[in-house]
């Protein structure tokens, strides 16, 4: 991971690192060595990263709390069919109950309304999301090329809430996956 070579799977590895998704390692690095291994395609692994980002931020802006993340992450490999690998993530994640959930649209968009982002963790993750959406170069790739760092204006960021509320079917999963 930290030697990658393929750009687009660099930049996914960055956003993992800036939401500090450790505790979906378990999960993460068995499916990376069934990739590397041709189990799986690019294609199809970038699709269970995205999704996985997409599974922990919207539980941390639905305030589900991240205690079960481990054992989450820690038996959801033994779940996955290899011969239909992607939709067998795809169904692990929607088969989640309770407190191992993935948030549904309607609870995340109400959460997200209204959620004080600037008090979390993610709060730089979820800004560069919300610039990236409506440009054709992502901020977070100006950032690799030696920005050190970013300012975000209140007028800006309440822009970019209105226009991901409007269109976020688009943005399913996360701030910024399209479900696939």
């Amino acid at each position: 991971m930290g030697n990658e070579q393929d750009p687009e799977l660099n930049l996914v590895w960055k956003e993992i690192k800036t939401i500090d998704m450790g505790v979906s390692f378990p999960l993460i690095l068995r499916i990376y060595d069934d990739y590397t291994n041709g189990l799986i395609t690019k294609k199809g692994f970038l699709e269970i990263l995205k999704t996985t980002i997409g599974y922990v931020v919207r539980r941390s802006i639905c305030d589900i709390p991240t205690n079960s993340l481990n054992k989450t992450f820690a038996t959801f490999y033994q779940n996955i069919d290899k011969e239909s690998y992607l939709k067998s993530v795809y169904l692990e994640y929607a088969i989640k109950e309770t407190y191992r959930e993935f948030p549904k649209d309607e609870d995340f968009v109400e959460r997200f309304k209204t959620k004080d982002i600037y008090r979390m963790k993610i709060k730089n993750y979820i800004l560069e999301s919300l610039e990236d959406m409506h440009h054709k170069e992502p901020i977070s790739s100006k950032m690799s090329e030696g920005i050190e760092a970013l300012f975000y204006e209140i007028e800006d960021y309440i822009l970019q809430l209105e226009l991901v509320t409007k269109d976020f079917n688009k943005y399913y999963i996360g701030l910024k996956y399209p479900l696939y």
